[in-house]
């Protein structure tokens, strides 16, 4: 068995006010194989958006849906669910939720597939601020000479 596999996904982020957030994400999938002497082809593609939306200063609430299709077999498979999320610390986020329909693609897991039970979920934000790496160094003092 083998063959060629192209995967990628993308995922956009909007916020039409400070309390509510949009997220987007559209993953695809070409995979082209030869099994058994008889060559196999196929497009799958992955659309899902979850709207969050605080309900106070560290708690939040979000539903989120997903299709997943295979264009050359025609199947179509749904994820939908929802969560409460809390804000433990700045840039650590906690949420449980239930997913009431779910679906499952080992190349889409890593980009928010959702298996249908309940789940929770823990996000650090890990960056360049973390680290202390945008602080600049001690600052640069210019002296001026006086003239003689």
């Amino acid at each position: 068995m083998h063959g060629v596999k192209l995967v990628n996904n993308l995922n956009a982020n909007y916020m039409p006010s400070r309390h509510t957030q949009i997220s987007l994400q559209y993953g695809s999938k070409y995979v082209r194989d030869t099994i058994d002497g008889t060559d196999y082809k196929g497009y799958t593609d992955l659309i899902g958006t979850e709207i969050r939306h605080d309900l106070m200063q560290r708690w939040d609430i979000g539903l989120f849906g997903s299709v997943m299709r295979s264009l050359n077999a025609g199947v179509r498979d749904y994820a939908m669910g929802a969560s409460v999320g809390y804000k433990v610390v700045d840039n650590m986020w906690l949420a449980a939720g239930y997913n009431v329909r779910g679906m499952s693609d080992r190349d889409f897991s890593n980009a928010s597939y959702r298996a249908r039970c309940p789940f929770i979920t823990l996000r650090r934000k890990v960056d360049q601020d973390t680290f202390g790496l945008n602080q600049s160094a001690a600052p640069i003092h210019q002296t001026t000479q006086q003239p003689k």
